[in-house]
């Protein structure tokens, strides 16, 4: 049988040294300048013990960028099917102009949505350099001209500021990371248009050391977000493989990402 460890590394050697992202991959690591053993530990460090490291300086990392986008290639994994839903969700809005705020890595939406079919301007908002550094390298690897499209803005969502005025809010797996979550998501949907809608995951089960709030099932969440002012229109649980994600091996089964379109009311 083996360990957790060689399990990682049998992951990550499938996208590493596919024939579909080998050489995108490796081509990345040379503009960005990081070698592929740093990748590999930092796709270990990462994985291997979720519960080993406080606070969100982990993101800092541009080789984190790397592995959070390796992450969202895996087959079967949890990361694929939340691609999948935002995708499935998006295409029910339509928006003109949208926001992803703590974006972490440009994903399935933004390939499809955004630059291939052209139907969204999008905004990237994320804290760190390392988002968008890794961003700007990928995105010229999917089209040159991708800043016609997309633009990027440094925010600190502790900052209880506004985002500004979009179609359509997106915000996978942030707002737990912020201290005031209740007042900072209040926030965006006050200064909002009346019929904005707002994408929103929301991690259920135990509580990470790097997560500032959880929520123990799917009604607790649907009524905390209730009672800031948002109606839900679409809802869907997304599970974690424990074949493939085995980041989550120490939580629980019942551990997911719950997914929210809702509209302001």
């Amino acid at each position: 049988m083996l360990n957790k460890k060689e399990k990682l590394l049998t992951l990550l050697n499938s996208i590493l040294e596919s024939s579909q992202y080998q050489s995108e991959i490796e081509d990345m690591l040379e503009i960005l300048e990081i070698p592929k053993c740093h990748i590999i530990n930092e796709f270990l460090y990462y994985n291997l013990d979720v519960l080993h490291y406080n606070g969100n300086e982990i993101y800092e990392s541009l080789g984190n960028r790397v592995v959070l986008y390796i992450h969202n290639l895996i087959q079967g994994s949890w990361h694929q099917e939340r691609q999948n839903v935002t995708l499935e969700f998006i295409k029910q809005v339509q928006p003109r102009k949208m926001v992803d705020v703590g974006f972490g890595v440009p994903s399935r939406y933004v390939k499809k949505l955004v630059l291939e079919e052209k139907k969204s301007l999008l905004t990237f908002i994320d804290l760190y350099d390392a988002a968008f550094v890794f961003a700007e390298v990928l995105l010229n690897f999917w089209q040159k001209d991708w800043n016609k499209y997309i633009e990027f803005r440094k925010m600190d969502i502790n900052s209880k500021f506004s985002v500004g005025f979009y179609d359509l809010y997106l915000f996978q797996d942030i707002v737990e990371h912020a201290y005031d979550q209740a007042g900072f998501l209040a926030e965006q949907v006050h200064c909002s248009y009346p019929d904005a809608f707002f994408l929103i995951s929301l991690p259920i089960g135990p509580i990470l050391p790097y997560h500032y709030i959880s929520w123990g099932s799917d009604e607790e969440a649907l009524q905390w977000l209730d009672n800031l002012g948002l109606q839900i229109k679409l809802k869907k649980s997304v599970y974690i493989n424990p074949n493939v994600d085995l980041f989550a091996e120490q939580l629980s089964s019942k551990f997911h990402d719950l997914y929210a379109l809702c509209i302001k009311k």
